[in-house]
């Protein structure tokens, strides 16, 4: 009824405007204005009636719970009514029961599918919300990815200085994984920015150059440590082999005190004294072959190890020397000739210390 009579004043608006009235534009610009707000009005009546018959449906649901649960407390009293126990009338009373439990079947079919209409239409907007909220947590993913990729390349290069000092290998191993990560993001964002595909290859490949650099130091760092293993654990072997010759040759003078020094000991002394000898030699020859064997085995391989320990320091020595050679050749620049015979002696006497040091270097 109230579209018609807005339809109707429309109508009649336009028939007046077209009469050329002398306020026909104004009249016109009005009434677009009142159509647009009763276009706003509707739609937001129709959005309200959409919200009162959601609320209308559920307190529907709640109402049918309740009178359900009702329905159920009286059913379970009439069940629990123990009318078997008045044997009058026993048939007719076993036929109401029958007929009571055939309605209780039937309303429990009706209310179990009602009940699961409504929790299938929560389990779907259960599925809904949750697909909505993993598509927007995407694309706010997708939307920071260059910032998160610009934050790796920064995080790594900071722990590439900080490694640089102090090289640990769980941390170095850690890390690996991460640069792994970064080539995966490094594809996604191209694919996302293939405009700057070539600024993030190139990030990229300056990241991996310096950690492929971290990594070499850090092997030639575990060598050095092996060989400083080796030559340590040779050492120690040593010490102890020298403190187990010290013990046997006590244990050795122990015995030749007790046979010079009482010769009234009974046979049986001497003989226990003789086995001892025995085992004690019988010791001595097995202990000597295995030290033989592990010494040889040792020299063999610090003898290769050295080497190249000796090649680094000999590198490490001729750099210092360059570095003191040019140090000297600025010394040497700076000087300006001299003026008078007093500072010519005294540059000669100067250039021959100069000669000398040099000499000696």
């Amino acid at each position: 009824m109230v579209d018609a009579n807005i339809a109707a004043f429309f109508l009649l608006i336009k028939i007046f405007c077209r009469k050329k009235c002398i306020e026909s534009n104004r009249i016109l610009s009005r009434t677009s204005i009142i159509n647009d707000r009763y276009a706003a009005n509707r739609q937001l009546a129709v959005e309200m009636n959409d919200k009162f018959q959601k609320s209308l449906k559920y307190f529907q649901f709640i109402q049918d719970c309740d009178n359900l649960k009702e329905w159920l407390d009286m059913k379970t009293l009439q069940a629990q009514d123990a009318t078997y126990r008045d044997t009058a009338n026993i048939h007719t009373k076993y036929l109401h029961h029958q007929k009571f439990q055939a309605e209780i079947n039937s309303n429990k079919e009706l209310d179990k599918n009602l009940i699961d209409q409504h929790i299938d239409e929560l389990d779907n907007l259960w599925i809904q919300l949750e697909g909505i909220i993993h598509e927007k947590g995407e694309r706010f993913f997708d939307a920071n990815r260059s910032k998160l990729f610009q934050q790796s390349i920064t995080n790594l290069e900071e722990f590439m200085l900080n490694i640089e000092k102090h090289l640990y290998a769980e941390k170095l191993l850690k890390s690996q994984q991460q640069v792994d990560e970064l080539r995966i993001q490094t594809e996604k964002l191209k694919q996302l920015e293939p405009e700057k595909s070539e600024e993030i290859d190139t990030k990229r490949l300056q990241v991996e150059e310096k950690f492929a650099k971290l990594l070499l130091s850090l092997e030639q760092k575990k060598l050095h440590l092996e060989q400083q293993k080796h030559l340590h654990q040779y050492i120690h072997d040593i010490v102890d082999e020298q403190t187990w010759l010290s013990e046997k040759h006590h244990l050795l003078q122990t015995y030749s005190d007790l046979i010079f020094n009482n010769k009234q000991q009974a046979l049986m002394n001497i003989k226990l004294l003789k086995r001892k000898n025995e085992t004690l030699l019988k010791e001595i020859e097995n202990h000597e072959q295995c030290l033989l064997e592990h010494l040889t085995t040792e020299c063999i391989r610090i003898s290769k190890d050295y080497p190249s320990q000796n090649l680094y320091q000999y590198y490490y020595d001729l750099s210092d020397a360059e570095a003191w050679l040019g140090e000297q050749k600025l010394y040497m620049m700076n000087k300006e000739p001299s003026k008078d015979e007093l500072i010519t002696q005294t540059f000669i006497r100067q250039q021959q210390t100069f000669d000398q040091t040099i000499e000696n270097y």
